[in-house]
């Protein structure tokens, strides 16, 4: 246990109103064997024999006589371990380990998405990495087929001079070959005297002759290869230093604990004025009451739930999206669960195409699913869409269905055979958009898409045929969710502050901070507005309850 001291002005009393030595069946404070008491620092190691209730916290006499005068419930430790033994704590201990194992199991499903995207990532490096290995290659190769015709071309020129260089040396050497051959026939018609002269003019003359030969061989090595590359090749060759490191962005992740679930609050609603919640309001005089929760856990649910997608029909039928149990689930307004069926594998959003027909998307699988819905609670699966492309967030515009892609990080338009008839990934000086496109919603007339950015921060504005109109920044809030009113206010879920944000679609500047923590908002994920109600569900991440807020 974490120590706690709280230091009150004034002395307390010794001990409560009455001991607490209650027994509890054959176990007794009296036939417990003895405790190894722990040791208070504080006091001079004074044994901590005692137990405060108020703040479970284990104290000695002195802690008890300082700090906790004015605690009603101090108990022996031996109480506290009698009342230990006969309660179901070691048993809620157990409950609490198993929820927190599952909770763990959800947040690594969505780190498995995460390990995805980075993958992915990785991959873009990569193929990056070899196309440019490619250009440079292609480049060397370039550089050393001109190398080579230089050094070719240089290599003829040389070996012509020295081949004439060698033709001259050889007619040199004939013609003294001769005048050695006519000296040595004329040396008997000769004296000593003139022959010894002869003798000496020719050694001169050879000397001069090597000498000459020795000029013409340092004239015929002082060519000199030289040659001067392009532009081009300079800067194919200094690229090669530009790649020396990649650095892969990573990501921090930690377990965000599931928040605790409330009880059911007893409120009474009270009854409004007919259609008030239509009137067009300032973003500034919108109010949000909370009016209850509404319990979404099926009896066959394992896991905890997470609702990552939800939409409502004009009966105020809820359809949600449970993405940790793998199911689809319709609801009434009362709270009753009215259908429910499992699937292969986790849906992410659902939306209306109609108030009879819906569509969810299964991200794993890369397919779009139709179900009908027949009745009040009776579900037929209809039509699948499947894809070359993953799918997330969903939403309807003109009987056309406009879905994320967080792999191929675009958001596309796709008609009900799943042709694709637009693609949204960059913008106009050809920077990417997206790099984690969550929900989308579309406005009531059906001109504007809005996209939420997980990864980027960034609400992004679309027209109907995906051209960019605006990016909104708001980084470090995490947006998740998003969805529009009637009247031309769209609320966002704020993840990372615990925050539900109202801004005007006629005028961005027009927003303020509409549901905070202190209102139960914790961990948003998706939202969904009735508007025959005119109210807001609201799910949070690892929670079996949708909080409910009337809107004035």
């Amino acid at each position: 246990m974490d120590s706690f001291r709280g230091k009150s002005k004034g002395r307390g009393s010794e001990v409560g109103n009455k001991p607490y030595k209650e027994t509890y069946g054959s176990v007794s404070s009296s036939n417990l064997p003895g405790l190894p008491y722990s040791k208070c620092v504080e006091h001079d190691s004074l044994p901590q024999e005692l137990f405060c209730t108020g703040h479970e916290n284990m104290i000695c006499v002195m802690c008890r006589r300082l700090y906790h005068g004015k605690c009603k419930k101090v108990v022996p430790i031996t109480d506290v371990c009698v009342d230990f033994s006969k309660s179901n704590a070691i048993g809620s201990c157990e409950k609490q380990i198993r929820k927190l194992i599952r909770q763990c199991y959800a947040v690594a499903k969505e780190r498995d998405w995460d390990m995805n995207d980075l993958g992915h990532k990785r991959s873009d490096i990569l193929s990056t990495v070899m196309h440019m290995k490619k250009r440079i290659f292609e480049r060397v190769e370039k550089l050393i087929s001109a190398v080579t015709k230089d050094l070719d071309r240089l290599y003829e020129i040389e070996i012509k001079e020295m081949n004439k260089h060698s033709l001259s040396l050889r007619e040199m050497a004939s013609a003294l070959e001769e005048k050695i051959a006519r000296i040595e026939a004329s040396k008997k018609d000769q004296s000593e005297l003139s022959l010894f002269i002869a003798v000496q003019t020719a050694i001169e003359k050879h000397k001069k002759m090597s000498s000459a030969l020795g000029h013409i061989h340092d004239e015929a090595h002082k060519v000199v290869l030289k040659f001067e590359t392009s532009d081009a090749v300079e800067n194919a060759m200094k690229s090669l230093n530009s790649i020396g490191g990649i650095v892969l962005n990573t990501m921090e992740y930690k377990v965000i604990p599931r928040p605790q679930q409330m009880s059911k609050p007893t409120l009474t609603i009270e009854a409004k004025e007919p259609e008030e919640y239509k009137i067009r309001k300032h973003v500034a005089d919108r109010k949000a009451f909370e009016v209850g929760e509404m319990n979404i856990r099926d009896r066959e649910d394992l896991e905890t739930c997470w609702i990552t997608g939800m939409a409502v029909l004009k009966d105020s039928t809820l359809i949600i999206a449970d993405n940790n149990n793998n199911r689809i689930k319709l609801l009434r307004p009362n709270h009753e669960i009215l259908n429910s069926f499992k699937l292969s594998t986790p849906p992410f959003d659902v939306a209306l195409l109609n108030q009879r027909e819906a569509v969810y998307t299964l991200p794993d699988m890369k397919q779009i699913q139709v179900i009908n819905i027949v009745g009040k609670s009776d579900v037929k699966h209809g039509s699948v869409l499947t894809l070359d492309f993953d799918c997330n967030g969903i939403c309807v515009l003109h009987e056309n269905i406009v879905v994320t892609s967080i792999a191929e990080k675009c958001v596309r338009l796709i008609d009900l055979r799943g042709d694709v008839i637009w693609t949204a990934a960059t913008d106009d000086r050809g920077d990417m958009l997206f790099e984690w496109p969550w929900y989308v919603e579309t406005n009531t007339e059906g001109n504007k898409i809005y996209v939420s950015d997980r990864r980027k921060n960034t609400i992004t504005t679309l027209d109907s045929n995906g051209g960019v109109l605006n990016v909104r920044d708001i980084q470090g809030k995490g947006p998740r969710g998003i969805a529009l009113d009637d009247t031309g206010n769209m609320y966002m879920c704020h993840y990372m502050t615990d925050e539900i944000e109202i801004v005007s679609t006629d005028n961005p500047r027009d927003r303020r901070v509409f549901l905070t923590k202190s209102d139960g908002v914790k961990h948003p994920q998706s939202l969904c507005y009735d508007e025959e109600k005119g109210q807001l569900f609201l799910s949070a991440n690892n929670c079996d309850y949708v909080s409910i807020f009337q809107i004035k």
